[in-house]
């Protein structure tokens, strides 16, 4: 027995810019030092990744740019 075929909901205004059906991952201090080296290897697994930061925003978003450039999403917060 299936269920009904639910699509996508629409994104949410100012909602993350992910692909909908990537796996995403979530790395906590994710800018700097071992945080940034997971961040970068789930990325070259194929991961989106969602970094958080609490003061190091420049590091926070090279990181970013970083990710992007490897071919998946990023976003830092």
């Amino acid at each position: 027995m299936s269920g009904p075929h639910h699509a996508s909901p629409a994104p949410l205004p100012g909602s993350l810019p992910f692909a909908g059906d990537r796996a995403i991952a979530m790395v906590t201090g994710g800018a700097k030092r071992a945080g940034r080296a997971i961040a970068l290897e789930l990325a070259d697994r194929g991961l989106d990744v969602l970094l958080t930061y609490l003061t190091s925003e420049p590091e926070a978003m090279a990181t970013r740019d970083e990710i992007r450039a490897r071919g998946v999403d990023a976003a830092a917060v």
